[in-house]
């Protein structure tokens, strides 16, 4: 009984050891099993996942100070911040938050029909959140305007390879996404067929204006973004054709 006492002091002792504690700075910082990362737009915090201490951990990039933000999140695995620097969104085992950075306020976002929220990134212009299914194989977009507002981007129910239009594609357990610099483009790691895929998230482009008659048949607008010295034209959320493409 002794013995069994002494193991589980030990064990508690050893536990508590490895906890990270706030206030810790640089190399003294613990962080227990950090599995996602990103920073603020001003680039002066780090906002880490620690996944076996259920936080969320903000590095202070100029002191190295480590603090934790947004109470317990139940294995938290990957985070994204929102272009303006005031949200950020993270993804678990089965849910979406939204944090506020400011207070440190976490608030789930539900009714998606995400059954494994994994790899998580945001447009650069703030208005979609791509979070991909890893055990759903597919890859969703939320509105940032409506957050329990959810639609599939690419992938059936199923897992495959199949390159294709929308639904038409194929995944197999896809992880992390990214999102070109514009918003052109989405990479997905394609987990389960160990390959890099592409997601043409803007494929109709126009030399000069959007005409009206473009804008009477299509539901876009063109924007002040250039890829190869031409702007672009966007359909809007849901109404584009998003190719999967591997590399």
């Amino acid at each position: 009984s002794s013995s069994s006492s002494e193991s589980s002091s030990s064990s508690s002792s050893s536990s508590a050891a490895c906890m990270g504690q706030d206030g810790e700075v640089g190399t003294r910082a613990r962080l227990v099993d950090p599995t996602g990362i990103a920073f603020t737009p001003d680039g002066h915090t780090a906002l880490v996942c620690d996944f076996r201490e259920d936080r969320i951990r903000r590095i202070d990039i100029e002191t190295a100070e480590v603090t934790s933000i947004g109470g317990t999140v139940s294995q938290p695995t990957r985070v994204a911040v929102a272009p303006d620097g005031l949200d950020a969104y993270v993804t678990t085992f089965d849910k979406v938050f939204k944090l506020t950075l400011a207070s440190g306020t976490l608030a789930e976002l539900t009714g998606l029909g995400i059954t494994r929220p994994f790899g998580i990134a945001i447009t650069p212009d703030s208005h979609t959140i791509i979070v991909s299914d890893n055990a759903g194989h597919q890859i969703f977009g939320i509105l940032m305007d409506s957050p329990g507002t959810s639609a599939v981007l690419a992938g059936t129910s199923e897992s495959g390879s199949f390159d294709g239009s929308g639904v038409a594609s194929s995944f197999m357990q896809p992880e992390g996404v990214a999102i070109s610099p514009y918003g052109l483009m989405l990479l997905i790691a394609d987990g389960g067929n160990h390959r890099l895929r592409s997601i043409d998230l803007c494929p109709i482009k126009c030399h000069a204006t959007c005409s009206i008659s473009f804008r009477e048949t299509q539901p876009a607008v063109c924007e002040p973004k250039h890829l190869d010295a031409f702007p672009v034209c966007r359909k809007g959320f849901g109404t584009h054709e998003a190719y999967t493409g591997q590399w």
